[in-house]
């Protein structure tokens, strides 16, 4: 059973992302609508501040995750214009996805971005593109990430659907990218279609050892919310990190799966969110254990991110991991725990 110092140790992670992620920050382009909350953490469930970036900024120093200014400035040159739409989800998310910068002319049109002044390193960024129904404009938005893992990425808002979670592929794009030189750029590209929307972007330092939850866990039928806590460091050199679940319902079969890439999107039933994109891989099934009943919420899984792990799976330090645990949940129904994510170390 994990230790409360292990439980604190995990929560700590959470709740100090300018100690534990330097440099992160959040942008919010737009300008018409406030900016998200801090307690808002949109795919990477990081809180902490979002710069609001509108039509008039120009080489704007922007703040990290606890509203402390850094040596970074967001630019553009004037390519494209700043709307507003209508579509209103309520909560926070309305606020980073119901104004963007609006990329008109047909395929090929674009608008360049940069970013000057980055601490070098790897990032995990995530871009945001508004998904859109018959009043807008529609269209395949691609984010062209210089020096990115991927490259090129897109957001295909032609399919409208009412906001239920973030999709990977529809309203949110992630790369994986380099910086040298404290430089970070970026084209926003019509792919397909009349226009391409940008909304916003969540820039992650990755800091090896680093660990944090993000997503949201699913209830189960028995009114038991899965926790996540951890132990140990993700290292080559270590004895692995040891990821649990706990307050599962005893007695069911689960697994951990696991990708690179995060994702936010609503599971058939609309009750729970899958927090990892394809592709990814699963581990073997496992009994959760506790009670023989299977009526109570004794159970748990387990499992060790090691050297073995890693080597098999083709990992190397510096490389990030998605992971989510998924569990039955009586007859006909399955439980999610959130989403963990963690980077490699030496």
């Amino acid at each position: 059973m994990p230790t409360p110092l292990r439980r604190l140790a995990g929560l700590l992670v959470a709740l100090l992302p300018a100690t534990a992620f330097a440099q992160s920050l959040h942008i919010d382009i737009g300008g018409y609508l406030p900016a998200p909350l801090p307690s808002f953490g949109a795919v990477n469930g990081l809180s902490g501040i979002w710069n609001d970036v509108d039509m008039d900024s120009a080489n704007q120093v922007l703040v990290d995750l606890a509203g402390q200014p850094t040596a970074a400035r967001v630019s553009w040159p004037a390519q494209g214009h700043f709307d507003d739409g209508w579509m209103e989800t309520g909560r926070q998310v309305g606020r980073l996805l119901d104004d963007y910068q609006l990329v008109v002319g047909g395929v090929g049109a674009f608008s360049s971005w940069n970013i000057t002044g980055l601490e070098d390193g790897v990032y995990r960024v995530t871009f945001y593109s508004k998904p859109t129904d018959e009043m807008q404009l529609e269209g395949i938005t691609r984010f062209v990430v210089q020096d990115g893992e991927r490259g090129s990425i897109e957001c295909d808002s032609r399919a409208f659907q009412a906001f239920a979670g973030f999709r990977a592929g529809i309203n949110f794009a992630q790369d994986y990218v380099t910086v040298s030189g404290g430089l970070l750029q970026w084209r926003v590209e019509v792919a397909e279609g009349p226009a391409a929307h940008f909304c916003g972007l969540q820039l992650e330092k990755l800091v090896p050892g680093d660990a944090h939850t993000y997503c949201q866990p699913k209830t189960n039928s028995l009114g038991c919310t899965p926790t996540l806590s951890w132990s140990g460091t993700p290292s080559l050199t270590s004895a692995g990190l040891l990821l649990r679940a706990d307050n599962l319902r005893s007695s069911q079969p689960g697994m951990l799966v696991w990708s690179r890439w995060q994702n936010g999107m609503p599971h058939l039933s609309l009750t729970g969110l899958v927090c990892i994109a394809r592709p990814f891989r699963r581990t073997p099934m496992s009994s959760s254990g506790g009670s023989a009943s299977g009526l109570d919420c004794t159970g748990s899984h387990d499992f060790l991110f090691d050297a073995s792990f890693f080597l098999a799976a083709g990992l190397s330090p510096g490389d990030s991991v998605c992971c989510q645990f998924w569990t039955q949940d009586g007859p006909g129904t399955d439980g999610r725990t959130a989403g963990f994510t963690f980077v490699i170390a030496p």
